[in-house]
């Protein structure tokens, strides 16, 4: 009986020192850990929408109306008008004498004319009084007073329309000239000018509620320009007045932000009497919580590469071992790789992993980090 139980010792040490001879010397290598990809996204490749507009023609005294939709926080529609001024002249008396007469002409379209003539007279030489006798005599004269209006600054007298340019169907005109004496009377005509319409229209559409979508400017004071302020923000605007031309010079691009990246494995392929030929396990690159403000974790693409490796003079020669994508995350990657007899010449030195990750956010620039889950064993083949 003690002989025998001495056997089964000896063949139960016997197998024990089997076991951990295939343990050192052969055996399993396992990884089981979650390593993160860093991602920065960035918006250096997104454009914003720019539209352009361009007034054909200047009123006087017109709405120039624009229509805008945007889409950030409402998609409702925004409007701005701005009223051009109507037609304006400024008529300054410099130093007259009492022999000097003023003839004030108004030419209306199809040169219908109508005006008066103004002796000074010897109690009317002062600026001042000459302004007084010029308001009084435009706004009592009955061809002129139902379409001009004289208004009286002090030293020089300034006429208006009473009605628009579309109402008048043109602008009329102001002929004055000094007859007999000596003086001056220096008249200057101020109307409605396709400058005057984009830098109205700039500060109408700056000064709106909705101004923080976007921003409007005076190009060149022929043109303004209507910016999104946010990267991604999509907006159409249209004129309603039929006065304008609108074009889009930039379209609302978004960009893609892709990373591509190596995550190193310690697991040696090559050591002591191991040699790894054989792989089974998940590779999983995980999602992020999802942020509907920013666009974080929709729809973002993924690829994931088992790689092996070797060093060489000019550096490292990579084997893919074994590779998968998905559209949107999370993706893994299943590893089942059985011993063969040419995986020998396939598996190199060590193992290493590579991830990509595509995502379309715009407007956004921020810093993530996606788990990556490794769940790997490497075995000798025995």
């Amino acid at each position: 009986m003690e002989g025998g139980s001495n056997m089964k010792r000896l063949l139960l040490f016997a197998f024990l020192l089997m076991s951990a001879a295939y343990v050192i010397g052969g055996g399993a290598r396992v990884v089981d850990k979650t390593e993160y990809a860093q991602f920065a996204i960035t918006d250096s490749g997104d454009s914003a929408v720019v539209i352009q507009f361009q007034p054909a023609f200047a009123i006087d005294s017109f709405p120039y109306h624009d229509s805008i939709q945007y889409t950030a926080d409402t998609s409702l529609w925004d409007t701005v008008s701005y009223l051009s001024e109507v037609q304006t002249f400024i008529l300054t008396p410099g130093v007259v004498d009492s022999s000097t007469n003023i003839a004030c002409t108004v030419v209306f379209k199809g040169a219908n004319k109508k005006g008066f003539n103004l002796n000074v007279g010897d109690a009317y030489i002062t600026a001042a009084k000459i302004c007084d006798t010029l308001v009084y005599a435009f706004n009592n004269t009955t061809t002129l007073k139902d379409s001009v209006l004289a208004q009286d600054s002090g030293n020089y007298v300034k006429l208006k329309s009473k009605y628009s340019e579309v109402t008048n169907d043109t602008n009329w005109g102001l002929i004055v000239k000094l007859v007999g004496g000596t003086g001056t009377l220096d008249t200057t005509r101020r109307s409605a000018t396709i400058a005057s319409v984009c830098d109205s229209m700039v500060a109408a559409i700056n000064g709106m509620d909705s101004a923080r979508f976007w921003t409007a400017a005076n190009v060149g004071d022929t043109v303004y320009t209507l910016t999104s302020t946010d990267k991604g923000l999509m907006f159409w605007a249209t004129n309603t007045d039929s006065t304008q031309d609108t074009t889009t010079l930039q379209d609302n691009v978004t960009s893609k932000s892709t990373r591509t990246d190596t995550l190193p494995l310690t697991i040696s392929l090559v050591e002591n009497d191991f040699r790894g030929s054989a792989v089974y396990g998940d590779i999983i690159l995980q999602s992020v919580e999802a942020d509907t403000a920013y666009g974080v974790g929709f729809s973002d693409s993924a690829w994931i590469w088992l790689l092996t490796g070797r060093p060489v003079d000019t550096g490292v020669v990579y084997t893919v071992i074994a590779k998968d994508s998905a559209s949107a995350l999370p993706c893994t990657l299943h590893v089942a790789k059985p011993h063969a007899a040419a995986n020998d010449t396939i598996y190199h030195n060590f193992l290493k992993i590579a991830w990509a990750v595509s995502d379309t956010m715009t407007d956004t620039n921020m810093y993530i980090e996606y788990p990556i889950s490794v769940d790997l064993e490497v075995t000798d083949g025995f």
